[in-house]
């Protein structure tokens, strides 16, 4: 046996120890990391007055509830509900018109809400409101959206809307489900967290955001 073989033999056997310790050593601080995961994901802005309130497609009621009370509370005139049709038989409703429903149920005025029934994604939300906002003469906007989804929507609105002269804002919705502190105790909410990250890959490899 040669000296260099001696040598490498405590180190081969010492590294599978030291990935063992700090795979524990990374379990047994879970609750000091883990929910850095979920915070990186949240952009929540202060409410400013603007010409409208976008909410965007999906969720669970929670985006509609925070456009209605920032609605109510008069931060801007016009709401704007987005999402096309869920995809599923006999069933034609859009998320946008689901979604305007029910703020009309909760007092919002039909009047007030304008419609984007044809939107798939973040990125086209990002795109078909700016085209909106140009046609409606908007110079600023409130977008609304739940807190794991705010980064990402951040994001690819910050890419669309440069050089527009269209001011955005992200407030945050927090759905009930969702604890950020204690995300991967919840099969949900974890899952919502892998697909956020999963989904920030794919749109900077696309060039969705910079």
């Amino acid at each position: 046996m040669t000296e260099s073989s001696t040598r490498r033999g405590p180190f081969r056997a010492a590294v599978p120890l030291a990935l063992v310790i700090l795979v524990l050593a990374l379990v047994l601080a879970r609750e000091l990391w883990l929910p850095l995961l979920a915070r990186v994901l949240i952009v929540d802005q202060p409410p400013s007055h603007a010409d409208a309130i976008l909410v965007l497609g999906g969720g669970d009621g929670s985006r509609q509830d925070r456009a209605i009370e920032l609605y109510q509370q008069g931060y801007a005139p016009l709401l704007i509900s987005s999402g096309e049709s869920p995809l599923l038989p006999d069933f034609d409703a859009s998320f946008a018109v689901l979604g305007a429903d029910y703020m009309v149920a909760r007092g919002v005025p039909r009047e007030a809400i304008l419609l984007m029934e044809q939107t798939t994604s973040t990125q086209e939300e990002a795109a078909q409101s700016l085209q909106l906002a140009r046609e409606q003469g908007l110079t600023s906007l409130l977008v609304v959206t739940d807190h794991y989804h705010t980064r990402r929507s951040w994001l690819t609105f910050r890419r669309a809307y440069r050089d527009s002269g269209i001011a955005v804002s992200m407030v945050a919705a927090t759905p009930q489900w969702f604890d950020a502190a204690h995300w991967w105790q919840s099969e949900r909410s974890l899952l919502a967290v892998i697909e956020e990250y999963e989904k920030l890959v794919y749109y900077l490899l696309r060039g969705y955001i910079p």
